[in-house]
């Protein structure tokens, strides 16, 4: 893997723009995350999937097709799972909404905005929809994930980071906001890769993708502070690009590495 460079120029946090809504439909099965970015890229090129916030301060004229459009939610700064359009709010990421993460399209229930503009939580995962879709420019820049695999004793934090850049120059182990926010469509090796939960402002973990959001710092967590290769568990990505704190420590993954 060849080490990437940081991108010279970022955009700035309030810019948000709607592509527009994906021609093909799909239920609550998108694949996951990641293949939701690629749908939306394939039409739209430079597209992601939206989440709410960023349609909502887009201020979009677009009509909605009839069945109405899939998006994540946001997420507030505290954490909490939001439709509105603060700028302070990121992408949401809970295993147990978004049709499982987008991944399922029998049982349950989506965000989505129907042909109103009106956006509610309990789209029908089974019910085919077009993708909401948002150009506004990745906030992080992925480096990519390690070559190698480690369980979840890396020797630590600091030996965390040293890994990324070693294999990466200027890179460091992600924290889940910056995984989420750098908007990457990069296949995620399988069983998945390490990466550190984030801090909301109230202190408290999370996996979502606000720009308040910090690194999380929980000794009785992510692997014990990477220092635990047994028992116990730690969050990562898997290959679908969803994230979850139940990885279990045993299990040898590569790191998600951002500059």
């Amino acid at each position: 893997m060849q080490p990437r460079k940081p991108r010279a120029l970022f955009g700035r946090e309030d810019e948000w723009g709607f592509a527009g809504f994906t021609s093909a439909t799909f239920t609550g099965n998108l694949g996951g995350r990641i293949a939701a970015h690629r749908s939306c890229e394939a039409e739209l090129p430079g597209a992601h999937l939206c989440h709410a916030a960023e349609y909502v301060l887009s201020n979009s004229t677009a009509p909605v097709p009839a069945a109405g459009a899939w998006l994540d939610a946001s997420t507030t700064q505290e954490g909490d799972p939001s439709l509105s359009g603060a700028p302070s709010f990121g992408r949401h990421i809970d295993a147990s909404s978004a049709c499982a993460q987008w991944t399922q399209g029998k049982a349950g229930s989506g965000p989505y905005v129907n042909a109103t503009g009106a956006l509610a939580l309990d789209g029908g995962c089974a019910v085919a929809r077009s993708l909401a879709c948002c150009n506004g420019p990745a906030r992080v820049d992925f480096a990519g994930f390690t070559s190698t695999s480690h369980t979840g004793d890396l020797g630590g934090r600091v030996a965390a980071h040293a890994l990324c850049d070693a294999e990466l120059p200027g890179a460091h182990m992600c924290h889940a906001a910056e995984y989420v926010r750098s908007l990457s469509t990069e296949a995620v090796p399988a069983p998945g890769a390490w990466l550190d939960a984030s801090a909301t402002a109230r202190g408290t973990s999370t996996l979502g993708g606000s720009p308040l959001f910090g690194r999380m710092i929980d000794a009785s967590g992510a692997c014990t502070q990477w220092t635990q290769g047994s028992a116990g568990s730690g969050p990562h990505v898997s290959t679908t690009g969803a994230l979850s704190w139940s990885g279990g420590c045993a299990i040898a993954r590569r790191i998600a590495c951002c500059y």
